[in-house]
């Protein structure tokens, strides 16, 4: 089978890890990645399709901790090693077809179309919806990228440390709930008047 098909397939479909709900980001070689660019993607945990390495939760571990959302109503889940077992993935009389096509009951990432970051009707807040975490998106040919809680501790960290050089005027914070100690982790010298704080619930 075309190994690189398959992960090209599984990287359409809605699959998480259980870890931390991160999207996972399917590869060919988990060796060749380097965890600051699948950040910079959006993406928190990656698989080579049996695999599983989370940053988020700093853990290695194999499919058995994926998961995939079932595309029926009402939604269900399939724990990814048993999918596998289901679909006689480890059979050689099984065939690449089948194995592509069953990959159909998984919810398409495309549900993601309809996300979109805008500017607010105050004309300054910089505000999300139907997003995950990494998703990018222009507003009058600037570049914005949104951000949850990991997200953003994480962009504020390598860029303290210089890592890093992060322009935060163009982050969008609508997914972020915990600003607790936040500025106090930085020497934040940039306009941040644009952040979404409507969903902050500890400052």
């Amino acid at each position: 089978m075309n190994f690189n098909v398959f992960l090209d397939k599984l990287n359409t479909k809605m699959i998480f890890s259980r870890y931390s709900d991160s999207l996972v980001y399917f590869v060919e070689d988990l060796e060749n990645v380097s965890e600051d660019e699948v950040i910079k993607l959006g993406y928190f945990a990656i698989s080579d399709g049996m695999e599983l390495i989370d940053f988020k939760k700093n853990t290695v571990d194999d499919i058995s901790n994926m998961y995939g959302v079932i595309n029926w109503v009402p939604r269900e889940f399939s724990n990814l090693d048993d999918f596998y077992s289901e679909i006689n993935f480890y059979d050689d009389e099984t065939s690449e077809g089948q194995i592509i096509s069953s990959l159909d009951v998984f919810l398409d990432r495309k549900m993601y179309n309809n996300a979109r970051i805008y500017i607010a009707e105050n004309g300054v807040t910089i505000k999300c919806e139907n997003c995950y975490p990494g998703f990018k998106a222009l507003i009058n040919d600037v570049e914005y990228q949104v951000v949850d809680d990991f997200l953003l501790r994480d962009r504020i960290t390598n860029n303290k440390i210089g890592k890093i050089e992060v322009d935060f005027t163009k982050l969008c914070t609508t997914m972020v709930t915990d600003m607790s100690y936040l500025l106090d982790e930085t020497d934040l010298n940039q306009p941040i008047d644009s952040w979404d704080l409507s969903n902050v619930l500890k400052m």
